[in-house]
């Protein structure tokens, strides 16, 4: 388990002070064993197991109560208990009369140390520092004579003690260099994951994006098949009726010359309005439409719209806007929302249907809408048509740019107004369009 940076700064000086409380004390009681073996033997067993227990909390606290400290911690306090052992077992060797019997012992409390610090800690001067003191002073204590054990042991010992505190200084400053490299190594991860993460949200907005271009390529793809096709019924249609003036003009009675000529004239204002719904939309992509709002009377725009679609020919269309009714309004927006909503109503009301325009107020909007009995539409499609190129129930039969009822929103969202399907009492579709009665920008009053 690692542990944060700045707890471990905060533990480190608790491994000085270990070392210390481990060594200097038993340093001391080990020359009290000398004088005084069964008193001095028990108090050494008493602080060594009390020390032991002290270390092994600390190792458990270091480790956040896991079951593991961090590696060179655990190590460290390890071998800081090895080497507080060594100096207690130097006294017990010290009394035993044969040099065989000290070489033994020795030898085991040296082997000891060296198997389970190079078992467990990859430092070798913490295994120097816990190894040469016990090999110093045991190597001396067998050389000198009996009587001069007291004094000259204890002097090795305190010769010894300042090489052990190096070393284990040496180790302290590698303890905290390598804290230092597994926290910058915790804060690579940390950048790396974070990279990992924001190149993955930039490799998700790519797809995203190329997902986005290649749905916008079917869709330029749709939309030039459409355009041919609604561009070449109208103009072909306007083309064969003007063959047949052209060939045929004195042969054909005034009075139907007049309803082919206006024949002629509405099959070439649905190729244009198909243009300029195209035009239209470009301009709303790129935020290029700018209405002027002025005062304008509702009745009269209605009766333009209506008589140039009526005179296809096709369609009874009839105004019901009362005729004192205004609205504040672009005069061009308006004109085209008109033409869009009828065009649309044409497309799908059968041939000699009825469609109905009609409008009504109250202080502060105008509901404008268009009515036929054409076929409606299905549940799921109410709030799809007014998106661009979706098309109504039988698009392969009508014609248009696809984005007619997307402009009539537009526009209506252009003027700080709205539109929404609604079914009509005669079964087909009423469109209603709701638009402010006053500029919105000066409550209250109308512009001049």
């Amino acid at each position: 388990m690692d542990l944060p940076h700045a707890k471990v700064r905060h533990l480190l000086p608790g491994v000085r002070r270990g070392f210390v409380i481990s060594t200097v004390p038993i340093a001391v009681l080990a020359a009290l064993l000398w004088h005084e073996r069964a008193a001095g033997t028990t108090a050494w067993v008493a602080v060594r197991v009390c020390l032991s227990l002290a270390l092994w909390w600390w190792t458990r606290r270091l480790g956040d109560g896991g079951d593991e400290a961090p590696r060179t911690l655990r190590h460290l306090v390890l071998v800081m208990a090895l080497s507080s052992l060594g100096w207690g077992l130097i006294a017990v060797m010290i009394e035993t009369s044969s040099v065989t019997a000290q070489s033994v012992v020795l030898f085991a409390v040296v082997t000891n140390i060296a198997i389970v610090t190079v078992t467990c800690a990859s430092d070798r001067t913490v295994y120097l520092a816990a190894v040469v003191p016990v090999f110093v002073v045991g190597v001396a204590g067998m050389l000198v004579r009996r009587d001069d054990g007291p004094l000259v042991l204890p002097l090795l010992a305190v010769l010894a003690l300042p090489y052990s505190f190096a070393m284990f200084a040496t180790a302290h400053r590698g303890l905290l260099e390598g804290f230092e490299l597994e926290r910058r190594n915790a804060q690579l991860v940390d950048e790396l994951e974070q990279r990992h993460a924001q190149l993955a949200a930039a490799n998700e907005r790519l797809l995203d994006a190329t997902a986005h271009q290649a749905l916008q390529l079917d869709e330029r793809a749709a939309l030039i098949s459409s355009v041919g096709h609604d561009l070449g019924s109208p103009l072909g249609a306007a083309l064969l009726t003007a063959e047949v003036l052209a060939e045929r003009s004195e042969a054909v009675p005034a009075e139907l010359r007049g309803e082919l000529a206006g024949r002629i004239r509405a099959q070439v204002h649905d190729a244009m309005t198909v243009l300029r719904d195209l035009t239209s939309s470009e301009r709303l992509q790129r935020h290029d439409l700018v209405p002027s709002l002025v005062e304008l009377e509702l009745a009269p725009v209605v009766d333009d719209v209506s008589a140039r679609h009526r005179s296809a020919g096709s369609h009874q269309i009839v105004n019901l806007v009362p005729a004192d009714l205004t609205v504040c309004a672009d005069a061009g927006l308006l004109e085209r929302i008109l033409d869009n909503l009828v065009g649309n109503a044409r497309k799908y009301t059968p041939v000699g249907g009825l469609i109905e325009i009609g409008a009504s107020a109250d202080d502060a909007a105008v509901e404008l809408w268009v009515d036929d009995d054409g076929p409606g539409l299905p549940e799921g499609r109410r709030d799809d048509v007014f998106e661009p190129y979706v098309r109504g129930p039988s698009p392969s039969s009508t014609s248009g740019s696809g984005v007619g009822l997307y402009l009539v929103r537009s526009f209506a969202a252009h003027h700080g107004g709205r539109v929404w399907w609604e079914p009509s009492e005669r079964g087909g579709s009423r469109f209603v369009v709701s638009l402010p009665r006053h500029d919105r920008s000066t409550p209250g009053a109308l512009p001049a």
